[in-house]
This record gives structure tokens, C-alpha cells and sequence, in this order.
């Protein structure tokens, strides 16, 4: 199996490169980016709860070259396992979409590029994001699909509930770093598309927030591959699910990075996708939530099939071990033996080859 490789499409790095020549600065200005991005990641790590300050220069600069196309990447990921799954958001169930706290689009993108003919509001405070996103989807030709509001609001017209013939979906990316929890109205939503960082704390907000939607009756569709309780939130206090995937970094962006201190060879997150309508069985599936672990004798790899915290186990005398990825969807290896010690966990997979 191979890992999940993603690449910004040239659409998308052409209107980035054309806003960024308004700023009067080029994607090939590397170190000048770089000190914006630098400036930004500061001002998101002293007030994580700040909003992002579109007034500034930098900041447009920095979110443009960096944070928009990371995060257009990490949504991408998140549709692709949507329609993988057939969740209902990229049906024709849905009619509508609504992006909270929108910012520049990134969180939805994924959607308007592949459903252009679907509704989409835009819920965004600041005037700026809302111009920026404007001429992003006017250069992408999706100028028509979407309606903005700086209310932090949306009226589901219909009851949602029992009316499967006019589906909503929110989209909350990067949303919960600044709320305790969702809206009111977005409890009343069909389908939740909910992506965050891949940090201890906003990955167990998310762990929270899938209990609370249990109990409301959602169905959780991905990651996860069953509707129990979620065993990294009810039997640990430090862990926490997140995904990964591999990125094949476009020339600029590597030579921005070359001067920065952090890199992006992959990108982590946290997302979570729910709906009203019950998601189909996944038997004899299992979710991958962690890499492959060196340990002395043996290869382990976290894995989710249910409410216990389980690894798949490979000695390494009993031959070649396969390479698997955080987040992949496989199935149960044939054979898989329970550890003598149950207090492991593990799942040993018999000899191979």
C-alpha cells in the first residue's frame, strides 16, 4: 500500500500567485514569505484564540503562500475520504453548504470545485477575508455559487431531522480553536464536516464533540469505523485521533520552508464527518490511527475496529512487514491471533510469505 500523496492543483497555485502580485510580492520571494509566515505562526501561538489580523499585510502574504494552501490540502484529504465513503454531503441529498467562519474558502473549496451547482454560505466576520475569498472564487470561475454573512447564524429552513429531500452540511475548519463548542443551529444540520489542528488539545475538543453528537443521534461516518465510544477519549487522558497525509511540495513552497524552522514533508489533522443518516457498516474494517512503531522484536500500529484501544502486532522473525499508513482504511488481516496478555491489546498477525 502506498501513502496518500497530495499536490496543489496548478489552478489553485495560479490565483495564489496572482493575489500575492497584488501584495506587490512573488511566490519566488522566498525569504521575504517566510518572515511573514514566521510573524504569523508567533501571533497564532501567543493568542490562539486571536483571530487572523487581514488588515496586515504580512498576514495576507503569509496566509496566501502557506496556510491557505496547506489547509486547501488537508480539506481535500477529508473530501476525498467523503466520497470514498458515499457521506451524504457529496450526494445529491445535499443542497446546501455552509462554511463557518469561512476565512479564504479553503475548508469548502474541496466541495465547490467537484459541486459547483450546489448552495454555499459563507459565514465570515472580517470584510477582508470576505474580499479575499470573493476573488479567489471569481478567479476559479465558481464566483456564483456562494452567498457571505458576517452573522454567525444560519437558518435551516427546513427540518433537517425527517426532510432528507433538502440536506444541509456545515463545514467548521479550524473553528473549534475559538469555540467551546458548535453553534446551536449546526446540531440541527444533516451532515458535519469538522476539521482541526492535530494538537493534543483540539483533537480531544473534537473527541468531546463526537460524544455530544452521539447523544443527539449523529452517526459518525469517518475516521471512525464504528459508532461506540471512542477509546482513545473514554480509556486515555492524553490521546487523540489524527490523520496524515504525504505532500508533494511544489518548488516555492520548498524553498520558502528552506527558511523556515518548521517543515511539511506531511501534514496532520484531526477531522471528523457526521450525519443525521445512519452511515453504512464498515465489517471487518479497521482504521489505522498511528504510525508504525520500531519496537525490540516487533512493528506495532494503533488501530480502531470498536470501543477497546487495539495494535496490530508483526515479529519480525515471522517475516517481511508490510507498510501501512496513519489513516488507511484496510482489512482485518487473516489469522490475526489475540495477545496472550490482554492487557496489550494486541492483535498478532501470523507468519507471512
Amino acid at each position: 500500500m502506498s501513502a496518500r500523496l497530495f499536490s496543489l492543483p496548478k489552478n489553485i497555485e495560479d490565483v495564489l500567485s496572482s493575489l500575492l502580485n497584488d501584495e506587490k510580492i512573488k511566490l519566488t520571494d522566498s525569504a521575504k514569505i517566510a518572515s511573514h509566515i514566521q510573524r504569523l505562526s508567533d501571533h497564532y501561538i501567543s493568542q490562539p484564540q486571536a483571530a487572523t489580523p487581514w488588515d496586515e499585510p504580512f498576514a495576507r502574504i503569509a496566509y496566501l503562500a502557506y496556510y491557505f494552501p496547506l489547509n486547501f490540502l488537508r480539506a481535500q484529504a477529508v473530501f476525498d475520504e467523503a466520497q470514498a465513503r458515499q457521506f451524504p454531503a457529496t450526494t445529491e441529498k445535499t443542497k446546501e453548504i455552509v462554511d463557518f467562519g469561512s476565512g479564504l474558502g479553503s475548508g469548502s473549496l474541496p466541495w465547490m470545485m467537484a459541486y459547483p451547482d450546489k448552495k454555499y454560505h459563507f459565514i465570515e466576520r472580517s470584510r477582508l477575508a470576505r474580499e479575499l475569498h470573493q476573488r479567489i472564487l471569481s478567479q476559479l470561475q465558481l464566483q456564483n455559487s456562494g452567498k457571505w454573512s458576517e452573522e454567525a447564524s444560519f437558518h435551516v429552513k427546513s427540518d433537517s431531522k425527517t426532510d432528507h429531500a433538502n440536506h444541509v452540511a456545515s463545514v467548521f475548519s479550524y473553528a473549534l480553536t475559538e469555540l467551546h463548542t458548535l453553534p446551536s443551529w449546526a446540531f440541527n444540520n444533516c451532515e458535519l464536516i469538522l476539521i482541526e489542528p492535530s494538537t493534543r488539545e483540539d483533537g480531544r475538543k473534537l473527541l468531546q464533540l463526537r460524544e455530544d453528537l452521539r447523544t443527539q443521534k449523529f452517526s459518525m461516518w469517518a475516521p471512525c469505523v464504528h459508532q461506540l465510544s471512542c477509546p482513545l477519549f473514554a480509556q486515555s487522558k492524553n490521546d487523540w485521533c489524527h490523520d496524515r497525509i504525504h505532500l508533494n511540495s511544489p518548488p516555492w513552497l520548498t524553498a520558502i520552508e528552506n527558511h523556515l524552522p518548521f517543515k511539511n514533508r506531511t501534514l496532520t489533522f484531526s477531522y471528523l464527518l457526521a450525519s443525521r443518516t445512519e452511515a453504512p457498516p464498515l465489517t471487518g474494517k479497521l482504521r489505522l490511527v498511528g504510525d508504525q512503531q520500531e519496537e525490540k522484536g516487533k512493528t506495532r500500529q494503533m488501530i480502531c475496529r470498536g470501543e477497546n484501544r487495539e495494535f496490530l502486532a508483526w515479529l519480525h522473525r515471522d517475516g517481511d512487514i508490510p507498510k501501512l499508513y496513519r489513516g488507511d482504511l484496510i482489512e482485518l488481516p487473516e489469522g490475526i491471533l489475540p495477545n496472550p496478555n490482554p492487557r496489550n491489546n494486541e492483535l498478532r498477525v501470523p507468519k507471512r510469505g
